[in-house]
């Protein structure tokens, strides 16, 4: 009656129950399993069973994706749950939100924190076999929650094709709290959003679902973004920067780190004629002029980070010195009461 087919996944894509039929399989709880409903109503599944032993408490994740239930009932933290694990788990994010955290390939913390919540399944990704005990977490709950942060009508469909985009607060200098670094396809429909908060943005980017008709990035579709300003109500065009050009497309299941923003198209002009620096070129030191400078940044020309430095009061001019670096062209960012801007200055 409510038009329910349960598909187990993704194991094995065959097993197919369709409820008023013979089609049956034994529900395992280790696995998830896609629900489809043509029912345009709200539908409750309610699925109930015997407590878990402890043995069976014991997940065991192989290298890559797997799709993990939260097998107790409150919630946990994700940083618990990952310092139980051996370093090398590179991110973990949950199924149609935008709650996900990033870890360096030593296993230190990136990006992100939030708790897992009973009821729900969770993506996470090994780059080794590793074995994780729920019952190790007896004193490891925690009661913080999460509330998503949306695009209002303007929100992404999720699917189950997804790609994980994340960027640290060293390339968003362009950015003020609240803005959205958000993901649109070749129609222009929005596939991914997050808000910056001030701790990097980490976020999931969708692909299509052709079946069902739900938009999204092809395989192998370049993937585009764009700065929605909230405060404003404002959308610009932005211009990125990968480690690799491969990370700049899309491929379901594939991790793409931004490393750096190198032009946010409308922000910049807004602040960028009030700041002047002089010599440019420059042998040496140059000096930098403008209103309330509060931050000043200098990336070489591949996007690494060579000074950062924040001021304890704002100052109408600051010096800074390239004579111990070599001859090229340099990315200073800088920022002021009324944003962060990015200029070239060419050393000799």
């Amino acid at each position: 009656e409510s038009g329910i087919s349960l598909l187990q996944s993704p194991d094995n894509a065959d097993l197919l129950a369709i409820p008023g039929t013979e089609n049956d399989f034994q529900w395992d709880y280790k696995h998830g399993y896609k629900v489809f409903s043509n029912n345009e109503d709200d539908i409750m599944l309610v699925v109930e069973g015997l407590p878990l032993t402890a043995e069976e408490m014991q997940l065991t994740f192989y290298m890559g994706w797997s799709m993990i239930p939260v097998l107790v009932d409150s919630p946990i933290n994700a940083s618990a749950m990952m310092e139980l694990l051996p370093e090398g788990i590179v991110i973990a994010g949950d199924r149609g939100e935008t709650t996900i955290r990033v870890n360096d390939e030593n296993g230190d913390y990136i990006i992100g924190d939030f708790a897992l919540q009973p009821g729900k399944g969770y993506y996470l990704c090994t780059d080794e076999t590793c074995t994780f005990d729920y019952n190790d977490l007896s004193n490891l709950k925690t009661t913080v929650e999460y509330a998503p942060s949306t695009l209002d009508d303007n929100s992404p469909m999720t699917t189950d094709s997804m790609q994980i985009v994340y960027a640290t607060n060293e390339a968003l200098t362009s950015f003020e709290i609240g803005d959205y670094l958000i993901a649109v396809n070749v129609e222009g429909v929005v596939v991914g959003a997050q808000q910056y908060t001030g701790n990097g943005i980490a976020m999931q980017v969708y692909g299509a679902d052709q079946e069902h008709g739900i938009p999204g990035y092809l395989s192998g579709d370049e993937m585009k973004f764009e700065l929605y300003r909230s405060s404003t109500d404002e959308t610009f065009n932005i211009e990125y920067a990968t480690s690799s050009d491969e990370m700049r497309y899309f491929e379901p299941f594939n991790i793409t780190s931004i490393e750096t923003i190198t032009f946010v198209d409308g922000v910049e002009d807004i602040v960028s004629t009030s700041i002047s620096i002089y010599p440019n070129p420059t042998r040496g030191t140059s000096r930098i002029t403008g209103d309330a400078i509060e931050r000043i940044q200098v990336l070489n020309s591949v996007g690494a980070v060579l000074h950062d430095s924040t001021l304890p009061t704002a100052v109408p001019q600051v010096d800074i010195d390239l004579s111990n670096y070599g001859k090229g062209t340099y990315i200073i960012y800088i920022t002021t009461k009324h944003g962060t801007t990015s200029h070239k200055l060419v050393k000799m």
